[in-house]
């Protein structure tokens, strides 16, 4: 099954390939594709196409629980916050603080208080809300990788999941035309 949040499509990439609109590579292109875009990700540290996602945080300055004024989360913008969890604590409310979303953080109204553990953040977060609203040069680079992966033996493909295929690309692994292309994706943190 393709992931959701791919960069492109099958069919975009056959056409920026120049292969035909079906081949018996089919399903290692799609298994390229998938692998393409966790490496992605993974290199740019952020997701692109809209998801949700979870992430603790301590909410400390320093290694310490509470008092600051910023959460900074991983995957920006952000699109909306679900909620902000630690059983058996409770919920902070919405109200106690505002969301920079394209800077990708939140903000307390005072100071977050100190969990007694870690905080949960259920938040929707990327830049695209869809695979077919990716901007060209992310698709692009998308394609580059898959093509350079394609033209290699020893690609990224195998029997295991698209994420366990990228998770072990490194960022020297990462072509360094693609890299260019990448370079106004990177995440700031």
């Amino acid at each position: 099954m393709a992931l959701s949040y791919r960069l492109t499509t099958l069919e975009r990439l056959k056409t920026a390939l120049g292969l035909p609109a079906s081949t018996s590579d089919d399903p290692k292109l799609d298994a390229l594709v998938d692998a393409a875009t966790v490496a992605i990700e993974n290199y740019c540290d952020n997701g692109f196409v809209t998801r949700s996602y979870s992430e603790y945080s301590r909410a400390g300055i320093n290694g310490h629980q509470g008092g600051a004024r910023r959460i900074f989360l991983r995957r920006y913008p952000i699109q909306s916050v679900a909620s902000i969890t630690e059983a058996p604590s409770g919920t902070i409310p919405a109200t106690d603080y505002l969301i920079y979303g394209d800077e990708g953080y939140l903000e307390h109204v005072s100071y977050w208080p100190a969990p007694d553990d870690r905080w949960t953040i259920a938040y929707t977060a990327g830049r695209f809300a869809s695979t077919t609203a990716v901007d060209e040069a992310l698709r692009l680079a998308c394609h580059m990788l898959v093509e350079d992966w394609k033209r290699k033996p020893d690609g990224p493909v195998s029997s295991t999941s698209s994420a366990q295929r990228s998770q072990s690309f490194t960022e020297a692994d990462m072509p360094q035309r693609v890299k260019l292309v990448l370079e106004p994706y990177r995440s700031r943190l």
